[in-house]
């Protein structure tokens, strides 16, 4: 029997009219276009998450639901994209009785509001209670800031010699998503000190990624120090966390701002 669990789910909004739709969950609610085939758009969102808008005759049919996104403070979302042009419902109807902001407020002190697309698909984001009482930052997610004193040619760095490129920028920030996390490079008047590891990646075969980087013209660190040592860039270093295997094998470099980045591969 086939198991659903060990696959992703996504949600699905249809819409009538493409271009009213982009501008709407582009333009008002600020999603970034992952994959577009012109009738379907997938905007990637936390945690490895998608909502795909596609066309469709049936689209604004549905009286429920559709989509719903988890915020960590409700009420400055609401705030901010109500003055970005979303209205949100209202209800006054147990068990959904919405406040003056269109805030619902259910047991646990759980928190949902609701708004409609252009096509009238009913939309939310919610504020989940914290059942353990773990201080907030322990339910966050985190992302790794990189200064850079050339933002445009750190740009050009991370495209040519890594591959990457922005997912989202504002003025003095580059985001960039790798899997379900991101990083990102900012406009900064200091300098990076190199002198320690400031982010890495994680990977299953770490001298086919070497030999890619080199060839893209990606300069590896020579690394002589008790207890590891590279050869060919790599250096095989003891032990490890428990949870993540034996040892580890790493590579390191620098980006074109001289912050330090590594890439790693466990041992099991």
């Amino acid at each position: 029997m086939v198991s659903l669990k060990d696959y992703r789910c996504g949600a699905s909004a249809a819409v009538s009219d493409m271009h009213r739709a982009r501008r709407f969950y582009e333009g008002v609610l600020g999603l970034v276009a992952g994959t577009d085939t012109g009738d379907n758009v997938g905007y990637p969102c936390a945690g490895d998450t998608q909502i795909n808008v596609y066309l469709s005759p049936n689209a604004g049919t549905a009286k429920f639901t559709i989509a719903g996104f988890d915020v960590d403070d409700i009420e400055t979302v609401v705030a901010q994209l109500t003055d970005q042009g979303v209205t949100f419902e209202q209800y006054d109807q147990p068990p959904i009785v919405t406040d003056a902001q269109g805030i619902a407020h259910f047991e646990g002190d759980a928190k949902v509001a609701y708004f409609k697309d252009p096509d009238g698909n009913i939309l939310s984001v919610a504020q989940a209670p914290n059942p353990t009482g773990a201080p907030a930052l322990a339910a966050s997610d985190v992302a790794t800031r990189l200064p850079a004193q050339d933002l445009d040619r750190a740009r050009r760095w991370y495209s040519e010699k890594l591959g990457l490129d922005p997912v989202e920028e504002r003025p003095g920030g580059l985001r960039y998503r790798c899997g379900s996390t991101y990083f990102v490079v900012f406009q900064s008047m200091g300098h990076a000190s190199g002198e320690s590891t400031q982010m890495a990646w994680e990977v299953d075969d770490i001298e086919a990624v070497v030999g890619d980087l080199e060839s893209r013209g990606v300069e590896f660190e020579a690394v002589d120090a008790p207890g590891m040592k590279t050869v060919n860039g790599i250096a095989d270093i003891d032990g490890n966390y428990p949870s993540k295997g034996r040892g580890e094998r790493g590579a390191w470099f620098r980006d074109s701002e001289g912050n330090l980045l590594g890439i790693g591969q466990v041992i099991r």
